[in-house]
């Protein structure tokens, strides 16, 4: 096995910021879309894969705040039908996200993103090019909540965008044909990360906002 597999297999429930799939799982089932109880429809996927194209509709209306609870209710349909594990949540996620996003509900963006790692975990940890690709979706998130200030939650994002340069970086480090360029970047990245880490640790002090000010604008020009 790859040395990342296991790195990525022990990372799925483990480290400090992480919700605990538990805690997502009663987040999303207990969010049934506005105007429906729950034994509204039955859990079968076609109708989940309805409501997100309602959702989708709606959302191309800029009609955000109606698509959420539609996605909602297609999300807890899908994991009713195809269990906590399977493909056919991400595009809903995706969906979630981008709402949430507009509505600026930065708590529940982090929520979902951090449903989607499990799921990028959970089922790509065999093929490596997909699980990077999710991955630098999630690792994106969290260098632009730190650049734009979304929720003023720095230290987890930081520990978060840091462990998952790592695992990036130990993708990158094993995949067929070296890419020196993207290695370098995460590196860079992990430094930056961890940099900042020990200037929170300080605690709250003169020299911690001077070294800060400092260092933020090279944070916020090399994450990515």
């Amino acid at each position: 096995m790859p040395v990342f597999l296991g790195s990525i297999r022990i990372s799925i429930f483990s480290g400090a910021g992480l919700w605990s799939w538990v805690a997502v799982t009663v987040l999303v089932l207990h969010s049934p879309a506005s105007g429906q109880s729950g034994d509204s429809f039955p859990a079968d996927s076609p109708l989940a894969d309805s409501l997100l194209r309602r959702a989708q509709s709606l959302q191309e209306q800029n009609e955000h705040a109606a698509a959420l609870p539609i996605l909602r209710r297609a999300l807890e349909l899908a994991r009713m039908s195809g269990g906590l594990y399977h493909e056919g949540q991400l595009d809903i996620l995706h969906s979630l996200i981008e709402s949430e996003s507009v509505q600026a509900n930065w708590e529940k963006v982090d929520d979902y993103f951090t449903l989607l790692q499990s799921l990028y975990l959970r089922l790509y940890a065999d093929d490596p090019a997909r699980l990077e690709s999710g991955l630098a979706r999630i690792s994106d998130w969290h260098a632009d909540a730190l650049r734009h200030g979304l929720d003023g939650r720095t230290v987890p994002h930081l520990r978060q965008a840091r462990r998952l340069f790592k695992l990036r970086l130990e993708i990158a480090e094993t995949a067929p044909g070296l890419n020196p360029g993207k290695i370098e970047s995460l590196r860079s990245n992990i430094r930056i990360a961890e940099s900042h880490l020990g200037l929170y640790s300080l605690g709250d002090s003169g020299i911690l906002h001077e070294q800060q000010a400092r260092q933020r604008e090279l944070l916020l020009s090399s994450l990515r």
